[in-house]
C-alpha cells in the first residue's frame, strides 16, 4: 500500500473498533494514529475525548493531555479514558507514551492496566527511525553510546515496590516465541512492568508480534514506533484506498502554528523562511491588516505561539476566525501543546486521519468547530528532518 494514499472506509453503521489508543498529548495521538493508517485502518483522534454519535473508525485514539499535569489528575484521566474504551468493546489496547520518556509514565501505565484489566505492561518506547533506542533499559538518543540518565526501570519503580523485569535485545533477537514465553513467565510471577530493549525495527517487529499474540492479557506500551508493528500484525485484509482529494473552495495558503521550542522545530522554521513564500509577523503577533494582506498575496503564514496568557488566547481566537473565513489549503500544528491549544480554541471535536506524509507527520481532516473540513498536518516538536515544514506545506497544496 502506497504511503501517499489514505486508507479510509466510510461505513454508515457503527462497528467495533480494532484498537483503542490512549495518548498523553495530541501530536503523540496523531503520530501513533498515523501508524495505523499506513496499514489500512480508518483512524479517528477524538480531541475532546467524547465518543458520541455513530462512528466507523477501526482505531479510536483519545488524548488525555496528561503529560505535564499532576500525577493524581493524570491517573484519573487515564483510568476514565480506559473505562470509556472498555465500553466500546475494543479488540486491543495501546498506551502511547513519549519516546523521550517525558510525563507521568508509571502513574499512567498503572491507571491503564487497572482500567483495561490487563495483567502486564510491555513497555517498549523505542523509535529507532526517530533516533530513540532502548539499551539495557536506558534511552539513547541519536548515536549516543554512553549510558544516559534516562533509565526506564528506575522511572517506573520510583517510590514504589512494583515488580519489574528488563528484557534485553539479545533475547528479543531470539524471536517471537522466545519473547512470548518470557512474557508469560513474567505474568506467572506477577511482574507488573516488562521493559523491553529495542535497537532497531526488527526488535520492535518481534515485540509487536508478541504483544499482538498476548493482547488479551498484556498492555502494549510505547511510542509510535511500536504502533507500526501492532498495526501490521492486525492489518485488515480488505483496506479501501482512495487518493488525496481536493478540498473545494479553499485557497492556496497554509497556516503554520508553531509553539514548540525544540531545536529541531527552530531549524525547520528557519529553513522554511529561507525558502521564501512563507512569512512571519513583523512584531510578535499579526495585525488583522497584515494577516489579510499576506493571505491575499498568496503567502504561507507562520503563527508563533508565545504562551502569553489570556490576551494571546483572545488574539489567537480572532486569528482563527479570520482563517476560518479565508479557508486555507490547510493548517500545520507543531508541538503537542500547540495542537491542543488551537484545537480547543477552534472547538475541534475530531481529527479524521487520512495517511502519513512522512513517518511521525500524519495528515487528516478537522471535524467540528470553526475549522471543520480543513486539512491538517501535525508534528511533534522534535520530529522530522530539516525540511519537515516545507514537506508539510507542499503536501497540503499539492492538489491545487
Amino acid at each position: 500500500m502506497s504511503l501517499s494514499e489514505p486508507a479510509q472506509r466510510h461505513d454508515s453503521v457503527q462497528k467495533t473498533p480494532h484498537w483503542g489508543v490512549i495518548a498523553d498529548d495530541l501530536t503523540g495521538a496523531c503520530d501513533c494514529g498515523g501508524a495505523f493508517t499506513r496499514y489500512g485502518f480508518t483512524t479517528g483522534v477524538y480531541c475532546n475525548g467524547k465518543l458520541s454519535g455513530q462512528r466507523s473508525d477501526d482505531v479510536i485514539v483519545i488524548p488525555t493531555y496528561s503529560r505535564g499535569i499532576s500525577p493524581h489528575t493524570a491517573s484519573e484521566r487515564v483510568y476514565q479514558t480506559s473505562q470509556q474504551l472498555v465500553t466500546q468493546h475494543v479488540h486491543g489496547y495501546y498506551k502511547k507514551i513519549d519516546s523521550t520518556l517525558k510525563g507521568n509514565l508509571r502513574i499512567e501505565i498503572e491507571a491503564a492496566l487497572s482500567g483495561l484489566q490487563r495483567r502486564l505492561a510491555v513497555v517498549a518506547p523505542a523509535f529507532p527511525r526517530m533516533g530513540r533506542r532502548i539499551i539495557n533499559g536506558e534511552l539513547r538518543l541519536g548515536e549516543q553510546r554512553e549510558p544516559s540518565q534516562n533509565h526506564l526501570p528506575s522511572l517506573l519503580t520510583s517510590g514504589v515496590s512494583a515488580t519489574i523485569e528488563t528484557i534485553d535485545s539479545s533475547l528479543v533477537a531470539c524471536g517471537g516465541p522466545v519473547l512470548v514465553n518470557r512474557l508469560q513467565e513474567c505474568m506467572r510471577r506477577e511482574v507488573k512492568f516488562a521493559v523491553v530493549d529495542a535497537v532497531d525495527d526488527q526488535h520492535l517487529a518481534t515485540i509487536g508480534k508478541a504483544c499482538h499474540q498476548l493482547s488479551q492479557s498484556v498492555l502494549a506500551v510505547g511510542s509510535a514506533g511500536l504502533a507500526y508493528h501492532l498495526a501490521r500484525e492486525s492489518a485488515p485484509t480488505d483496506p479501501q484506498r482512495i487518493g488525496p482529494t481536493r478540498t473545494p473552495g479553499h485557497h492556496e495558503n497554509v497556516l503554520l502554528f508553531i509553539g514548540s521550542t525544540n531545536p529541531a522545530t527552530h531549524h525547520q522554521l528557519q529553513n522554511v523562511l529561507d525558502a521564501g513564500a512563507t512569512v512571519t509577523p513583523v512584531a510578535e503577533t499579526w495585525t488583522l491588516q497584515e494577516l489579510e494582506y499576506a493571505l491575499h498575496k498568496g503567502r504561507h503564514v507562520i503563527v508563533p505561539v508565545h504562551w502569553n496568557g489570556r490576551q494571546e488566547l483572545e488574539y489567537l481566537g480572532s486569528l482563527l476566525a479570520t482563517a476560518a473565513t479565508w479557508k486555507p489549503a490547510g493548517v500545520v500544528f507543531s508541538g503537542g501543546d500547540t495542537a491542543q491549544l488551537i484545537c480547543e480554541l477552534a472547538t475541534v471535536e475530531k481529527i479524521e486521519l487520512q495517511r502519513e506524509v512522512t513517518p511521525g507527520m500524519p495528515r487528516g481532516i478537522l471535524w467540528g468547530g470553526i475549522l471543520a473540513g480543513t486539512p491538517v498536518i501535525t508534528k511533534a516538536g522534535g520530529f522530522g528532518n530539516g525540511r519537515a515544514l516545507q514537506i508539510a506545506i507542499h503536501d497540503l497544496c499539492q492538489n491545487f
